[in-house]
């Protein structure tokens, strides 16, 4: 049985990228934001910052589709 292979989190540069991101204060491709949520959620690195967190759920919930409406500025390809 072989192990899956788990991706490394986040580095600092990173969530600080995706913290921005979910502030509002900076822009993310949606493919970026989408693996970086996704990493983020999976290993837990924003649960210190419960109101982060909880938004970075619900933008995982809601879909990139979503994302403009919700707040969220995306850089489009």
């Amino acid at each position: 049985m072989t192990a899956l292979l788990q991706p490394a989190p986040l580095t600092a540069k990173e969530l600080q990228a995706l913290r921005a991101w979910l502030a509002g204060a900076a822009a993310l491709r949606p493919e970026r934001a989408r693996r970086l949520l996704e990493q983020a959620i999976d290993d837990r690195q924003l649960v210190s910052d419960p109101v982060l967190h909880w938004r970075a759920v619900k933008a995982q919930i809601a879909g990139d589709i979503n994302w403009a409406q919700m707040g969220f500025r995306l850089v489009l390809d």
